[in-house]
């Protein structure tokens, strides 16, 4: 770790993997003619606090700036386009701004950073696995509406380590229309969350295994109010989809699911009608 500063030349056009991970460095310029970030880029450079970028950068690799736990804010172009697994893991981030022309949100993007809110433009269309995991701070989410579908996890994830959200402080959940998806384990844990809606224009499908889950009986934490528009698409909701969420009383099912999978509403002690 003993390089901790270094000025780069204007000329730069590329830097490859792994350049400066695990390095001293506490800030970088990146020159004019570097438009792609390499994969693992800055892994680990747990003493970087600032990183600049004078060009227009389409390309975060994965882990880019994994561990960059002093790396509290960072401005990313509205170039950018691509964004890698794990490029901001564990990175000391208190605000980020998802670029208006990112389509994926990829696995475990910013898993255990510090924001403490979220917008996602319309022109994100997936949000993979453990984006949000551990992001114990995030209290705030927002939803741009469009055109195009957006999958939150993914049907497959089997596990808390996949959740996309766990373990947040997300209070209120409002889905946009233009989810079709909520995917297994994708907000399992939620010690706030009280109210999820979803209106009445909306093309949610399938909601995924455990997606709501609260593994503790006695815990207190609990879903108040869920909503679901009496015309929305959806069709499946997956086993222990909302188990265990002992202070939701009344639930109102749209007509057109076909299936409520084992344990769906178990344990929801308090629920009496439906």
């Amino acid at each position: 770790q003993a390089l901790t500063k270094i000025s780069l030349p204007d000329k730069l056009k590329s830097i490859g993997q792994k350049a400066f991970a695990y390095s001293g460095l506490k800030s970088v310029i990146v020159p004019e003619g570097v438009t792609q970030l390499s994969k693992e880029m800055f892994r680990g450079c747990k003493d970087l606090t600032s990183a600049s970028f004078l060009g227009d950068v389409t390309v975060v690799g994965n882990f880019c700036f994994e561990g960059c736990v002093k790396l509290k804010s960072l401005q990313l172009a509205a170039s950018l386009k691509t964004i890698g697994e794990s490029a901001f893991e564990s990175a000391g981030l208190t605000t980020f701004v998802v670029p208006a022309n990112v389509a994926i949100l990829p696995k475990n993007v910013l898993k255990a950073t510090k924001i403490t809110s979220i917008n996602i433009p319309a022109n994100v269309e997936v949000i993979g696995d453990g984006a949000f995991n551990g992001c114990t701070a995030l209290a705030t989410i927002t939803f741009e509406e469009g055109t195009k579908d957006l999958t939150i996890g993914t049907l497959e994830n089997a596990s808390t380590a996949g959740s996309v959200f766990y373990n947040t402080k997300i209070a209120v959940l409002n889905l946009p229309d233009r989810a079709v998806l909520i995917g297994g384990y994708a907000f399992h844990s939620q010690k706030n969350l009280t109210t999820v809606t979803m209106g009445e224009g909306s093309r949610m499908k399938d909601i995924g295994q455990y997606a709501f889950y609260q593994p503790k009986l006695d815990s207190g934490y609990s879903l108040e109010t869920l909503t679901f528009a009496p015309n929305s698409a959806l069709k499946s909701i997956a086993k222990a989809a909302f188990r265990a969420n002992t202070k939701l009383k009344e639930l109102d099912l749209p007509d057109n699911i076909v299936s409520i999978g084992y344990e769906g509403f178990a344990r929801c002690t308090s629920l009496e009608k439906v």
